[in-house]
């Protein structure tokens, strides 16, 4: 088997390279108190239960608030809705929240203790929690959720757990009312919050606007619109920033970070964003055998593509867990495709005609391996790459790149192909990462169970002391790498396009929050 050479990845990349400045066609520039962000794709849904991506979230929480939040410098603080909380001394699963008087929601709806019940209520409805609020629900395993008084709300969890605030910072709250007797189509599409901003108008596809929600009693945001746009070409989006049509774009490509200085400014920052391939049990049955998989892990350079597609904008892992929570005993797997084609052989899978592994029956080894166009950092060239070094082992390969809209269904469905090129973001808390694993989180894509790492789950979730639950993660990491439910590959560096007129730095969480952000000339 001869190994993928770095010229071939470069040739690959380098075709698929269009010019910048194409004439012509550009929209015009923003208004003086206006701020354009271009992602890679459109909100499938605003629907604050409902929504399942990245893109979404950062329109969301403009319009939404929380009971807790990061605030710019990553730290976990009471949301703007709630004067303190605490867990209770006495029965450690509550956590009771004090609320701010006179919050209303942009339609007048009163914000209190009712209304934050009323959300948890509706977010807890497994014909409306979904998405990113059924991965919520997973961990904070919310047992009631409590009105006391007009100000006072308490959540009330199956188990003790240190880390319910982490969580609830993405636990938006909507108008109780609202969504209540509006069918769900049109909350859909119309979302109510307490939050700095309200949607005026969301074309799909084309455009989403925001101004400020005359309701919001906190600080007055200075920005007066945002412009939310989906571009999936990166090069389209870079032609706009240098035209000065957009303020704020993601995912710049690497190679062009020079030229984006030289008129604008970019920012790159390693951030908690694990990109991997996702193998699936419910696809392939050859992919259920763990040497299988471990084979698959052997036979891609990571850091070849990390290197010659990303330059070198990414940081290789063999754990699905950020600092300060990863076990620095987990290392990478080697990449190592003689290795790999001995676990094929192992597993009874050996090359046969055309240099296509067959098994004992003659019948090929034919795997379909996913990736989506726009939404990640070059993530189309990465998909297409894995699947060169996929074929160099005799695997009989299908591959699909796939526009966002049409790529993220099948995966939340659980019938995605059998393996899928994915991102999960993060908020540098170690339970939040593993528990994209856990048998019973949505996030858990490819269906994988292990029982050890069940076993260690029900000892972490109640584990108060940190020390403690360090050995337990670490653990969870060492089963993770063994079992290899995923190909591992590494945590993205986010690398954003700014105007020079916009004042707005980014967080390593990746959310584009810009109630603080102001514009200069």
């Amino acid at each position: 088997m001869k190994p993928f050479r770095l010229p071939v990845m470069i040739a690959l990349v380098s075709v698929l390279v269009a010019p910048l400045i194409v004439p012509g066609g550009a929209p015009a520039a923003p208004a003086a108190d206006s701020v354009v962000v271009l992602q890679g794709v459109d909100a499938v849904t605003v629907d604050p239960h409902m929504s399942s991506s990245l893109p979404e979230a950062n329109m969301m929480l403009h319009v939404f608030e929380a009971l807790t939040m990061y605030d710019d410098n990553m730290r976990l603080v009471p949301g703007n809705i709630v004067e303190s909380y605490r867990n209770l001394a006495n029965d450690r699963t509550v956590w009771e929240f004090k609320l701010k008087p006179n919050i209303r929601f942009s339609n007048g709806e009163a914000l209190d203790a009712a209304a934050v019940k009323a959300a948890f209520d509706r977010g807890m409805n497994p014909q409306i929690g979904r998405g990113n609020t059924s991965y919520l629900n997973n961990n904070l395993s919310i047992r009631e959720a409590r009105a006391v008084d007009a100000l006072t709300f308490q959540l009330i969890t199956r188990v003790p757990s240190p880390v319910v605030p982490n969580f609830l910072a993405e636990y938006n709250i909507g108008a109780p009312k609202y969504y209540a007797e509006t069918p769900l189509p049109q909350v859909a599409v119309r979302p109510i919050g307490s939050g700095p901003y309200r949607m005026t108008e969301w074309r799909k596809d084309e455009q989403m606007v925001m101004e400020p929600n005359p309701t919001y009693t906190g600080p007055r945001p200075s920005i007066r619109r945002i412009v939310w746009r989906p571009v999936p070409d990166g090069f389209s989006r870079i032609n706009e920033l240098l035209r000065g049509s957009a303020d704020v774009t993601v995912n710049v490509p690497p190679d062009l970070v020079p030229t984006i200085n030289r008129v604008q400014k970019a920012f790159g920052l390693q951030g908690g964003r694990r990109i991997f391939i996702g193998i699936t049990q419910y696809g392939h049955p050859a992919l259920r055998d763990r040497r299988v998989r471990q084979a698959l892990n052997h036979a891609v350079d990571v850091d070849a593509i990390i290197t010659s597609v990303l330059l070198k904008n990414g940081a290789r892992t063999g754990s699905n867990v950020n600092p300060p929570w990863q076990n620095p005993n987990v290392k990478p797997y080697a990449f190592d495709q003689r290795r790999a084609g001995q676990l094929l052989d192992e597993a009874g899978w050996r090359m046969g005609p055309n240099n296509i592994r067959v098994n004992a029956q003659g019948q090929p080894l034919r795997i379909t391996l996913q990736g989506p166009r726009g939404r990640y950092l070059k993530d189309a060239e990465v998909t297409q790459a894995i699947g060169q070094y996929l074929r160099q082992v005799g695997i009989d390969l299908n591959l699909q790149i796939i526009d966002w809209a049409q790529y993220v269904p099948p995966i939340l469905q659980k019938r995605a192909g059998d393996l899928y090129l994915i991102g999960s973001g993060s908020n540098f808390e170690g339970q939040a990462d593993i528990s994209d694993l856990q048998m019973n989180s949505s996030s858990n894509y490819g269906n994988w169970r292990n029982d050890q790492f069940e076993s260690e789950w029900n000892r972490l979730i109640g584990e108060f002391d940190a020390a403690k639950r360090r050995e337990i993660l670490y653990r969870m990491q060492d089963i993770v790498k063994e079992d290899a439910p995923y190909i591992f590959l590494y945590f993205q560096v986010d690398i954003y396009g700014v105007s020079q007129r916009l004042n707005w730095k980014p967080l390593p969480n990746e959310r584009i929050r810009l109630t603080q952000a102001t514009l200069g000339q």
